[in-house]
């Protein structure tokens, strides 16, 4: 271990193409595993231990700590492992700016992300490397689905594939139907070119980063998600439905429409608003955004009916009537 407007054309899924042989540029070398961590020894052990349990060999893992944490220092330089490379940052930056750190470290032809609470099965770089080699395409995101953690449930996320042509924006964000969950694409179960990864960087998007990247990706970049479907990749979803109910979170969530509604259809601008949005402005009891986010869903956006019924349970339900309904969506998925 080393110190150191108008609705958008499609734009997002990957159709397979002809194979390439093993020894083409798109399928083979190092992968770069990037973690980024602060203050949980224990978790980011545990991460490090299920990419040193993968089948595929050829990787080199680096964990940035955000910020000074002797605890993590100490507990990485015990596990001895000559592949790990940690970097530790001055200060606390996020996630993002630790993933981009990351990013600029690695040696490999690929980068797939890990988080420090999350696991990844065994043979998650070994089916999407073989994958890479299948595709040859260099703006190819592989992902994959999952086994999302919650509570004592467990379940397979996505539920659907992406539609052909679908956007990438309504698969992210809109809900099919009232009872289902969007599409899923997990920050660790990504695996992207290092080149790619490097001209576009995570942005400083705290909550919502994740998403931005990946429609800054297929948006401006002209990348395509590609799904190896099967789950390889455990994650932690927490119980609570967004417990923090700052005042201002549901504003800053609209902000963050209004900033990447160039990279959106309109309806999927119009079920962020009227879902996420929403739901975050009526557990801080901000009963004065109500006219706004709908207002704002109509003007940037093009709401559909079961948009409209989310948002009027929203602001009718009781809070514990819609973590309830949540939960249930949850179940459904």
């Amino acid at each position: 271990m080393t110190p150191s407007g108008e609705d958008l054309p499609p734009a997002e899924i990957s159709a397979p193409a002809a194979p390439r042989p093993h020894g083409s540029e798109g399928g083979t070398g190092l992968v770069s595993v990037v973690i980024p961590t602060r203050n949980r020894p224990e978790a980011v052990c545990r991460a490090v231990a299920s990419v040193q349990a993968q089948t595929y060999r050829e990787f080199e893992i680096i964990v940035v700590i955000d910020g000074k944490d002797p605890a993590t220092m100490s507990a990485l330089e015990r596990l001895g492992e000559p592949r790990l490379k940690v970097i530790v940052h001055e200060t606390n930056q996020g996630p993002g700016a630790a993933r981009n750190t990351g990013i600029r470290a690695a040696a490999g032809h690929w980068v797939a992300f890990l988080d420090d609470d999350d696991e990844w099965l065994p043979r998650k770089l070994e089916r999407q490397v073989a994958e890479a080699r299948l595709l040859g395409d260099g703006n190819a995101i592989l992902t994959c689905r999952v086994h999302a953690e919650f509570g004592s449930q467990r379940m397979v996320w996505p539920a659907r594939r992406p539609q052909a042509g679908q956007h990438v924006s309504e698969y992210l964000i809109d809900r099919p139907t009232l009872m289902s969950r969007p599409g899923y694409v997990a920050t660790p179960t990504i695996m992207v070119r290092r080149d790619l990864a490097l001209a576009h960087p995570f942005p400083n998007d705290g909550d919502h980063e994740d998403w931005s990247w990946l429609l800054l990706l297929c948006g401006e970049a002209g990348a395509r998600l590609h799904f190896v479907w099967e789950p390889l990749v455990v994650v932690k979803i927490s119980e609570t439905l967004s417990s923090r109910s700052h005042r201002n979170e549901w504003r800053t969530s609209l902000d963050w429409a209004r900033k990447y509604r160039h990279l959106m259809t309109r309806m999927a601008f119009a079920s962020f608003v009227l879902t996420k949005v929403a739901g975050r402005a009526r557990r801080a009891r901000e009963w004065k955004a109500f006219p706004e986010i709908l207002a704002t869903s109509f003007r940037l956006g093009s709401p559909r009916l079961r948009h409209l019924i989310v948002f009027a349970g929203t602001w009718l339900l009781p809070v514990k009537g819609v973590q309830k309904m949540f939960t249930r969506a949850l179940s459904w998925a």
